[in-house]
């Protein structure tokens, strides 16, 4: 169940990525809106990313990899008291890193539409 859980925020990561970030840019531009250095940031990541599919099957490849390991490889280190303390760090080092990804991602388009909304009052 993990695993599930982990593939789907890895996959919810690349399609605010791929898609929900490069038509909130375009709204932004067609609206005139000025966009603020971490939403430049997120959407220059989104583009570098969004090149072509020699770019995103390796990063969708890497995310899923990743979550994979932390699953199947450590999930056998959480059953041992010994190791349990790493493996704990570790998973929860991965889904830190998810969920804020999200965040930021999130947050710099929240803060532009709110940006958008007061300019067409």
């Amino acid at each position: 169940m993990q695993l599930v859980g982990r593939v789907i925020a890895a996959l919810s990561l690349c399609i605010y990525i791929w898609y929900y970030i490069p038509a909130m840019e375009k709204l932004f531009l067609d609206y005139g809106v000025n966009l603020s250095t971490l939403s430049m940031w997120v959407i220059r990541l989104s583009r570098t990313l969004d090149q072509s599919l020699f770019v995103r099957i390796p990063v969708l490849f890497a995310l899923v990899t990743a979550v994979a390991v932390d699953v199947g490889f450590f999930r056998d280190l959480h059953l041992q008291d010994a190791t349990r303390p790493q493996a704990r760090l570790w998973s929860g080092s991965i889904t830190t890193l998810v969920m804020a990804s999200l965040t930021l991602i999130a947050l710099a388009m929240i803060m532009q539409t709110i940006e958008l909304l007061n300019n067409l009052s």
